[in-house]
């Protein structure tokens, strides 16, 4: 009985390992991880994909510029150097890098969710004519 209960304490505390292990690596990253779980649950990507279509990337682009600008003013990034081609672009153009990706990460998720619910999506194309 006493080597079942310690075998089982060893499971435990491997389990308790693995998630701080788990948990010291996302740490950094806490707020795309927040980011992509709110892309995923609280975006609902068919009237938005309706929206985009139909004109709505204009201002999401213009949006998009003023949050780098803004970003680029606020907080700029330091004398870091691009590593992979070795350039030092202005703070603005990281910015614009920086809000991208974001920007990217999010529209992937979109289509992650459109391509799980491909019935719902078309059914909500037909009625509107898309």
């Amino acid at each position: 009985m006493l080597a079942i209960i310690d075998q089982l304490l060893l499971v435990v505390s491997a389990l308790a390992g693995l998630l701080s292990a788990l948990f010291a690596a996302a740490l950094p990253h806490w707020l795309l991880i927040l980011w992509m779980l709110a892309a995923a649950t609280l975006v609902d990507w068919i009237p938005l994909r309706r929206l985009i279509l139909t004109g709505g990337w204009l201002p999401a682009l213009l949006l998009m510029l003023a949050v780098a600008y803004v970003h680029s003013t606020l907080a700029p990034i330091g004398d870091s150097v691009l590593f992979m081609w070795g350039l030092k672009p202005s703070p603005f153009i990281r910015s614009i890098a920086t809000v991208t990706a974001w920007v990217a990460v999010a529209m992937a998720i979109g289509a992650m969710q459109l391509s799980l619910f491909p019935h719902r999506s078309a059914a909500q194309d037909a009625g509107q004519g898309i």
